[in-house]
């Protein structure tokens, strides 16, 4: 609880919800909060679902998920870190009497703020606990019920409130929200000059400033409000004719007997996709398969202009000076959208794009406060369900189960959930032992025996041990000092001369060097050096290293993914782009170094790397840098 204060990074960057606006001010308002960083911060979600597992509204429950953000990244968006508070029960949705069901919970979190005896089992000790509530998360439309603003309509954006631009479409009666211009600098040409390309009107404005609780309830001050639902009233069809059960069910009986079509939407589209899948699309793969289709130009830049937006916004470090950037991108991307796309495209999730920035200064990084762990959450409360009679009440005994499973797990000895390895982990200390590089990592796969290395091969991997080695640095040093006390003139080596002396002679020096020393001043690593490696060795069609699986071309070459691609950015800056062609393994005495032979692409000719019109690094395979 302590991690925040502690064990966080502090560089100015955001990389926790600490960093953010809203939990800095948290404590400078209360600086006696603040002083024992053991206070948890909280957010609150509530969503509604179907606990059946269908589609269907007819049933909606809603659970209130707690999430202390005082815990450490790897473990704070976990299922097991999410505290279930609540489970409003259906089968009708809470709608806005959702804080007379809050209710309870309220009550225990103002009691967590006057403070809570609690026994920290780190220091022994009963201090008081307080709790402090940040923010709600949820998505837009259960927004609706616990902001107390309606999502919909005229003024449907909360954060602007009363300010919000918007206008329905004659004949579909659909909201668009646009005016995206006022948030453009004065004096912008799109201001002005190029009002003919929007809808014909000149902007003057300023963006609005977002609207505060308070500023809300000051709205709402001298307005009467009947508690209780309202009473049943009859409403009206959506259709002109009424629809019987019987026809309903006819049309539905006779609708696999019709023949499809080429083209018909149930045989294009695409199942299975949520959200998060949706997210990585636009973030990674529309941009390159719009560039294959050869799009308007236009287009193409508001698409790559999306996709480079999310992409920087959801990163797990944020500079904050890039952040007011990534606003100006944003805002000349939606102003372009409106030069392009029709109105009908500008629903009030297009608009909420230009408030996320602002969000993530308040909140700090997005994955903090998105839905995708809760939504994960939801779904595991589901498998709860096993009386659907009662399903909250299935939900709550399972829930409690699932609790003090987790619980005694944490004392197990063995692999549980907390403890069993990732996909791609970090080699055990033994391992690492063995290894004559500190970066170790652990190869997939068994080893395929070598029956012996092609000596020029050998040559070029020593050569590179004996330039990266730490081990050798001094000894470098000192071969360079003397081959310049060598040389008639009085000037000193160039990095080029000082590269090849390296490469042809340093070899032979260590290993005399060795040989004519005493053992006190020579390390077991120095001495493997010297000896020069084994000609014989193994390879290994996979390797993970620093959390990264790696996979040669050959292994590849039957499967789907691939794993083989490979940059290495050089000390001048330049990239160089290749593909894992061998994993080799050396041994040194008791020490062992892998390699990794790469086939590395030309970057130096514009026939072997080109950058397009649209940013993307385009590379010629055919064309290598050892082979110009």
């Amino acid at each position: 609880m302590r991690w925040h204060d502690e064990g966080r990074t502090k560089d100015g960057k955001i990389r926790d919800p600490a960093d953010g606006e809203c939990w800095k001010d948290l404590d400078a308002r209360y600086p006696g909060f603040a002083a024992d960083p053991r206070n948890p911060r909280l957010g609150i979600s509530s969503d509604g679902f179907n606990p059946f597992r269908s589609m269907s509204s007819k049933h909606s429950t809603w659970p209130v998920m707690l999430i202390p953000y005082n815990l450490p990244p790897w473990i704070c968006m976990k299922e097991t870190s999410l505290i279930l508070s609540m489970i409003i029960p259906g089968p009708a949705s809470p709608g806005n009497d959702i804080d007379i069901y809050l209710q309870p919970l309220i009550d225990e979190l103002l009691q967590l703020w006057d403070g809570v005896d609690t026994f920290d089992a780190s220091s022994q000790e009963i201090f008081p606990l307080k709790a402090a509530l940040l923010w709600t998360l949820n998505d837009f439309p259960a927004l609706a019920y616990l902001y107390g603003w309606s999502t919909s309509g005229k003024y449907g954006f909360p954060s602007c409130g009363p300010c919000t631009i918007s206008f329905r479409l004659n004949k579909s009666m659909k909201l668009c929200y646009m005016g995206h211009r006022r948030w453009l600098p004065q004096g912008h040409v799109f201001r002005n000059r190029r009002r003919q390309e929007f809808d014909g009107t000149k902007v003057t404005e300023l963006a609005p400033t977002t609207m505060s609780g308070s500023s809300a309830l000051k709205r709402l001050q001298g307005r009467v409000f009947v508690l209780g639902k309202k009473g049943n009233v009859a409403k009206k069809a959506k259709g002109g004719k009424k629809v019987k059960n019987s026809e309903k069910e006819n049309e539905m009986n006779q609708e696999p007997k019709r023949k499809r079509k080429a083209g018909n939407k149930k045989s294009i589209k695409n199942q299975g996709l949520k959200s998060h899948d949706c997210h990585v699309i636009l973030e990674d793969i529309l941009p390159l398969a719009l560039r294959s289709c050869y799009p308007h130009k236009e287009v193409m830049e508001i698409v790559i202009g999306l996709s480079n937006f999310f992409k920087k916004l959801c990163s797990k470090v944020l500079d904050v000076s890039e952040l007011d950037e990534l606003q100006e991108s944003i805002v000349m991307t939606l102003c372009n959208m409106e030069r392009i796309f029709l109105p009908s495209f500008f629903t009030i999730m297009v608009h909420l794009m230009v408030h996320l920035v602002e969000e993530v200064k308040l909140g700090g990084p997005v994955h903090y406060r998105w839905m995708y762990p809760l939504e994960r959450s939801f779904v595991r409360l589901k498998a709860l369900v096993r009386n659907r009679a009662f399903p909250e009440g299935s939900i709550a005994e399972g829930y409690l189960a699932q609790e003090c499973l987790t619980f005694c797990s944490r004392f197990l000895e063995g692999t549980t959930r907390f403890t069993r390895p990732s996909r791609n982990p970090n080699p055990s200390d033994k391992i690492k032992d063995l290894y004559m590089f500190h970066s170790a990592g652990e190869p997939i796969g068994k080893a395929v025996p070598v029956g012996q290395f092609n000596s020029r091969l050998l040559i070029q991997a020593h050569r590179y041990v004996l330039r990266h080695c730490d081990e050798l640095a001094d000894f470098r040093n000192e071969f360079v000092a003397e081959e310049n006390s060598k040389r008639c003139d009085s000037a000193n080596l160039t990095e080029a001369d000082t590269t090849k002396l390296i490469n042809e002679h340093f070899a032979d020096w260590l290993e005399q060097k060795v040989l004519q020393s005493d053992g006190s001043t020579i390390t077991e690593k120095v001495r493997a050096l010297a000896a020069k490696p084994n000609r014989y060795g193994v390879r290994y069609s996979g390797y993970v290293i620093n959390g990264f699986r790696f996979h040669t071309m050959s292994h590849e070459s039957v499967h789907v993914t691939q794993n083989s691609g490979v940059v290495n950015i050089a000390e001048n800056g330049v990239r160089y782009y290749g593909r894992l062609s061998d994993i080799f393994e050396l041994s040194y005495n008791d020490y062992k170094v892998v390699f990794f032979n790469c086939d590395w692409y030309d970057v130096y000719h514009k026939v072997g790397i080109q950058t397009d019109e649209f940013g993307f690094t385009l590379v010629n395979k055919s064309r290598k840098i050892h082979r110009r």
